[in-house]
């Protein structure tokens, strides 16, 4: 007893500092699964983002369609207003999901500024039906350019 009584402040001090230890551990733990969860949730965040380039890109993809037929039908006050908006959804996307999209980003943005070309043409009022082989060929090389795009994006979601 006259020990304990002579030693308890040491033996407290190594019960503190068993304490202490057993604390950090669990902390590091905690820290670790923190970690973790981090990363799944930065996962979860690119393959979200990675389905919205995907489902942007389909739409862009639609677009082209739409606009190739107004342009087939001679229709170009429709098909400016279409390539307007084709424009914006390339120029959207490429700043949204820039790096989803990686390498595809200067290929659409090469598509892009062929889609203002466009836009501009079909609003000259010098348009006309020989105009259109030349912008039918243009929305085909574009349409496979996003098309391209939209494939890498998928097969990098279902890597990711």
């Amino acid at each position: 007893m006259k020990w304990f009584l002579e030693n308890w402040g040491n033996l407290l001090s190594a019960v503190g500092l068993l304490v202490t230890l057993v604390t950090l551990a669990r902390a590091g733990k905690a820290v670790e699964a923190a970690e973790a969860a981090k990363r799944a949730s930065e996962a979860t965040k690119y393959a979200v983002n990675q389905q919205g380039a995907v489902h942007a890109l389909g739409d862009m993809i639609r677009i082209i369609a739409e606009l190739s037929t107004l342009v087939s039908v001679q229709s170009f006050p429709s098909a400016s207003l279409r390539s307007q908006d084709l424009g914006r959804s390339l120029r959207y996307s490429i700043e949204r999901w820039d790096s989803e999209l990686g390498a595809s980003t200067l290929d659409l943005a090469e598509a892009q500024s062929q889609v203002d070309s466009i836009s501009k043409k079909l609003r000259s009022p010098a348009i006309s039906q020989k105009d259109c082989p030349h912008l039918l060929g243009l929305l085909e090389k574009i349409s496979h350019v996003v098309t391209t795009a939209q494939a890498i994006a998928e097969k990098e979601g279902n890597n990711g």
